[in-house]
């Protein structure tokens, strides 16, 4: 790839082991960097979709300043490009120095000219309290809800989980503890946890993560470092699981599932507390519950009712071939799998009634 400079700024992707291993580095010092920036979910996106990865990395001698992940997917009107793909990866820009910003903005502009590109989607990181970045430019706007659950105070003092919870999910614990359910790490759950994520997506007729997902997992990412499962069981059996990721100050809640048959006694409840617990203990600040639509009223009050605080963040999405206007919903979903081409809204059909 060429390199793109800006007076003592240089862009170029990020190619060599020894260019992640200083990514890797800048993520470490950059406090909005999550781990959908890391490498090893890029390794875990790229096993799981099947797309093409391009970090754009802005240098300042031998030190990264800025980066922009962006990852490629081809399909039937040409590539899509997302920041980041796959059930709603937060990307974005990451920097606080205004010239790595602006050509780093100048390096995805000279991508998304290139090799096809149908469309492009930024998913602004609202984790990020100062963007040097604004995407204003961009063709279509969609809006999500970020929640999280604070665990320390701004003085990093452990925030009272119990108090920070309402009645209700008060009431779901205290179900569990009634019905003996108890809670383990087990990262070894990993069969069963996509057996019932499979089930828990059939029932609601939801999109299930690939199996690719689950094989590669434990394979780019490292087990009680960067991932936990924990497992609750009842009378000694598995009845639910959940996926936590762990980066820096973040946990993050990836993946509920319960075996059918048994969410009456209510192990979620208690397998949610236990990991914010764990979470809290090893000093991390940030319970994310990740993206909310505006429009999942339930969602959004499940995770309102665990003391989860909220910021809006946006889609930004820049259409280069506008046959994709033109496409229904269901033909961009299968012709990009797990990548975001364009809000729904925005489409013809939908615009049109069609």
């Amino acid at each position: 790839m060429s390199a793109l400079q800006n007076h003592d700024v240089d862009v170029r992707s990020l190619q060599s082991s020894d260019d992640a291993a200083a990514y890797a580095r800048f993520l470490e010092l950059s406090p909005a960097a999550t781990v959908y920036h890391s490498v090893p979910y890029r390794d875990l996106m790229l096993q799981s979709t099947g797309g093409r990865p391009r970090y754009g990395l802005a240098w300042r001698g031998r030190e990264v300043i800025g980066a922009l992940p962006l990852m490629f997917i081809d399909g039937p009107l040409g590539s899509v490009a997302n920041s980041l793909p796959f059930f709603g990866s937060h990307g974005d820009l990451l920097t606080g120095d205004v010239g790595a910003a602006a050509a780093l903005q100048r390096w995805f502009h000279d991508q998304i000219r290139q090799d096809n590109v149908a469309a492009a989607t930024i998913i602004s990181n609202p984790f990020d309290d100062a963007p040097q970045a604004r995407w204003e430019d961009s063709t279509l706007v969609d809006e999500r809800i970020g929640q999280w659950t604070p665990l320390a105070d701004e003085s990093g003092e452990p925030v009272d989980l119990h108090g920070a919870i309402d009645g209700s999910a008060r009431r779901n614990l205290a179900k569990a503890q009634a019905e003996r359910v108890t809670v383990e790490v087990d990262n070894t759950a990993l069969e069963f946890l996509a057996a019932c994520h499979r089930l828990n997506m059939a029932e609601i007729g939801g999109r299930a993560k690939p199996e690719a997902f689950f094989t590669a997992l434990p394979s780019v990412m490292n087990a009680g470092r960067d991932y936990r499962i924990y497992l609750a069981r009842r009378d000694g059996s598995p009845i639910a699981a959940l996926l936590v990721f762990l980066f820096k100050n973040f946990a993050e809640y990836i993946m509920p599932v319960t075996a059918p048959g048994n969410r009456e006694y209510q192990p979620t409840a208690a397998l949610i507390l236990r990991a914010m617990q764990d979470a809290q203990s090893e000093g991390r600040r940030i319970w994310n519950w990740g993206g909310t639509w505006t429009s999942q009223t339930g969602v959004y009050r499940f995770k309102r009712k665990w003391g989860a605080t909220e910021k809006r963040y946006a889609y930004y999405s820049y259409v280069r071939n506008r046959r994709v206007l033109s496409q229904t919903a269901e033909a961009l979903t299968a012709g990009y799998p797990y990548f975001f081409v364009v809000p729904f809204s925005g489409l013809t059909e939908v615009r049109e009634g069609v």
